[in-house]
């Protein structure tokens, strides 16, 4: 992927990222090495989805 995802420390091993137009918060603390592992499967996940799947297509 191009661009950084916007990642929030929210303190305590607690994570929050923007990914598209979905906010995904992780509150379950995490190491950071393992988080950012976590964020780049979503990236990859998500930017494998069909370009014409709506929002609601694509939480199922």
């Amino acid at each position: 992927m191009d661009e950084a995802p916007e990642i929030r420390n929210l303190g305590e091993g607690k994570y929050s990222f923007l990914e598209g137009r979905q906010r995904y918060t992780l509150t379950t603390a995490l190491g950071e090495e393992r988080f950012v592992r976590i964020v780049s499967a979503i990236q990859e996940l998500v930017s494998s989805f069909p370009p014409t799947l709506s929002q609601e297509e694509r939480l199922f």
